[in-house]
């Protein structure tokens, strides 16, 4: 699909670069051809950023460093001519006029990288998912509130 929404939620448990969720196209043969949200390690810290083989890094302009005591949650959202960085509900980076993914993205791994199993993630990893369309900031930011603080965001009577 050329345009989705991946989101993952994590909390690493040691210091080294380590890719949270990553979505491929192995159709492309033996090219790397994948979106990967990561920390990835930089000058000692491990900021939240995104890889695409094709449009490169998407890093906010203020490092948003993921620490071992608490979740991120994080989002990529691509629509075709656009990719965006959400964390913790907040957009944090956004990159226009990219190169826009093709339809043969299928392959969804969740706290690896998916060509040469390096960057195995250590920690916890909740509510990962491939949402094969654009989610808007607002159910970004509600569904951060829901995951972080869920009796906070609904009563149940």
């Amino acid at each position: 699909t050329t345009t989705f929404t991946m989101a993952v939620s994590a909390k690493r448990s040691a210091g080294q670069q380590a890719a949270l969720a990553s979505f491929r196209d192995f159709s492309a043969g033996g090219t790397n051809d994948r979106v990967t949200i990561l920390h990835r390690l930089v000058s000692g810290n491990y900021p939240i950023q995104v890889w695409d083989d094709i449009n490169t890094w998407l890093a906010p302009g203020s490092p948003v460093n993921s620490t071992t005591s608490a979740f991120n949650r994080v989002a990529c959202v691509y629509n075709g001519t656009n990719r965006e960085l959400y964390i913790d509900g907040v957009s944090k980076a956004t990159q226009s006029g990219i190169t826009a993914r093709d339809a043969g993205f299928t392959a969804f791994t969740v706290g690896g990288d998916d060509t040469t199993d390096g960057e195995n993630f250590d920690g916890d990893i909740a509510f990962a998912y491939i949402y094969p369309g654009v989610l808007s900031a607002d159910w970004l930011a509600a569904e951060h509130s829901m995951v972080s603080n869920p009796a906070g965001f609904y009563a149940i009577t």
